[in-house]
């Protein structure tokens, strides 16, 4: 769920492209998870939903391992929906199942098919006894997806291992040394297949064949020390790189074959891959891999005096994504057929005569880049355990955050914005039954890194349409073209001034938030 934050052994892994997370761990591989939704710390930021932070399991003294198997059989899944054409008048269960096939449907999901089988293999002790320790686990998987549509079907296979790798070193009692590494990388394969006969159910010919390739690896370095009995320091640094899908094969058709739609729409046309919109042309100029990179680093202190607990730290990452440009559309262009009414019609303002075949062209093209989010935070924060029973919390936490262009100008940033937190909790009976509490507190999230890509770069947006004399017998595109009306220009291609871009008072996204709640144990 996007606006959430994610962590995994104190290391933020959100992905500030989507604000989804870009590591998910089998349960195999959890030893805590801890869910804020609301109300959190300090310490914790660029969330308006809740935090999710796991800590995965590690070696000890004693080796221990095992293995888990799950299966989800394409048997037991429910069927899909199949969706009526709003044109009839039929909607009821029994004249919906007679209706001929396709011709009354505006899609049909019933014979759409998945199947998943994932095997995971862990385990983890010591190489030196009370010194380092391992654990490790690899997740391995088989999984099958079937979708049928109008003309084409797809088969979707998942193979593609992956793991997970913690290592552990006690300098001394007082001083210890974590590492977490984490693959996240994925590939798979595709098949493509014309179908005859509209969502048929079956695969039938030979298909086209590619293949997805996206992910990459998170990597984590931690530092624990206690200085002494009251005083701990953390610091953490990490990197994650990840890598924007990519296909290979069929998928991505001839570089010289545009997209083509009939009349209609309703089948593709020429030697294009026919999976609208076709496989993008890309930048030549552009670099080899769509890549996001973060590079992050936290230090967080905590002192006990008394019965006050405070915390205090810096949090610090510069996120990277990349973007390659060029054409939306395979072959550079995209050519939809139409006619006119028998009555005649009007396009762009220009009469045509009944029956009239003309052709729809667009161009959709962008510039490449790296668009680069710098975001930054303290916090300081203290608990106050004032009686037994109750805790009173406080903390401000300065938030600061600059998006860039291509060209590495800024065009949203904002410097140390207040984020105060202010809460307290209640044991109200002292046995921890009820429990009262409440908090007061702002959040901000970032402004997402594809903003970056979608607003800052060079965009070309055209739309003009044509008569024709002809199509090309293998590209299916017009040919012997004559324009009608004048060219639609939606955008022009040229980078914007980042100052046009966003308001200069511009500022990232917060809520204030005000919780008031009431736990109750119902039973010991």
């Amino acid at each position: 769920m996007a606006e959430n934050g994610y962590y995994i052994n104190g290391f933020d892994v959100t992905n500030i492209r989507n604000f989804l997370s870009y590591a998910n761990l089998p349960f195999e591989a959890i030893a805590q998870q801890q869910i804020k939704t609301g109300g959190y710390g300090a310490e914790y930021g660029r969330s308006l939903g809740g935090v999710i932070s796991l800590l995965t399991k590690r070696g000890t003294n004693e080796w221990k391992g095992g293995a888990s198997v799950y299966w989800e059989p394409k048997s037991l899944r429910s069927k899909g929906i199949r969706v009526v054409n709003k044109e009839t008048d039929l909607s009821t269960p029994d004249q919906f199942q007679n209706l001929p096939p396709y011709t009354h449907y505006y899609f049909d999901k019933s014979q759409d098919r998945r199947e998943v089988r994932e095997y995971n293999i862990y385990g983890g002790g010591p190489v030196i006894k009370d010194k380092l320790f391992v654990f490790g686990l690899v997740e391995g998987r088989s999984n099958t997806t079937d979708t049928f549509e109008e003309s084409q079907a797809h088969r979707i296979k998942d193979t593609h291992p992956n793991w997970l790798l913690k290592v552990d070193f006690s300098l001394t009692d007082n001083h210890l040394l974590e590492y977490t590494g984490i693959s996240t990388k994925s590939k798979r394969d595709y098949y493509d297949y014309e179908s005859a006969t509209p969502y048929a159910g079956t695969l039938d010919g030979a298909p086209g064949v590619s293949q997805r390739t996206a992910g990459g690896r998170v990597d984590i370095l931690k530092y624990t020390g206690y200085l002494t009995d009251d005083l701990t320091v953390s610091a953490l640094a990490g990197r994650v790189t990840d890598q924007q899908p990519i296909f290979t094969g069929s998928r991505l058709g001839g570089a010289d074959c545009p997209t083509v739609y009939n009349v209609g729409a309703t089948a593709p046309l020429g030697c294009w891959n026919g999976i609208f919109p076709g496989a993008p042309g890309r930048d030549p100029a552009a670099p080899p891999t769509d890549i996001d990179k973060r590079k992050a680093y936290r230090l967080d202190l905590e002192y006990v005096l008394g019965k006050h607990t405070i915390r205090a730290g810096l949090d610090n990452q510069t996120f990277t994504s990349g973007e390659a440009g060029g054409s939306s559309y395979s072959g550079g262009i995209y050519w939809r057929y139409f006619v006119t009414p028998a009555a005649g019609g009007t396009v762009r303002g220009v009469a045509l005569p009944g029956n009239t075949p003309y052709v729809r062209g667009r161009i959709a093209q962008n510039t490449s880049g790296e668009f680069e989010v710098k975001n930054s935070a303290y916090y300081v924060e203290d608990s106050w355990k004032i009686t037994k029973e109750v805790l009173l919390y406080g903390g401000l936490r300065w938030e600061s955050f600059d998006n860039k262009n291509s060209d590495g100008v800024s065009f949203v940033k904002k410097d140390r914005e207040l984020a105060p937190r202010l809460g307290f909790s209640w044991d109200a009976m002292g046995d921890s039954s009820l429990k009262i509490y409440g908090n007061v507190g702002r959040y901000y999230i970032p402004v997402a890194s594809n903003t970056n890509i979608r607003a800052t770069r060079g965009e070309l947006n055209t739309e003009a349409y044509y008569t024709y004399t002809g199509q090309d017998p293998r590209t299916a595109a017009p040919t012997g073209l004559t324009q009608i009306g004048t060219t639609l220009i939606n955008s022009d291609g040229r980078i914007p001034n980042p100052a046009t871009v966003a308001a200069t008072n511009l500022s990232p996204m917060n809520q204030d938030e005000y919780i008031l709640g009431m736990q109750k144990a119902i039973a010991k």
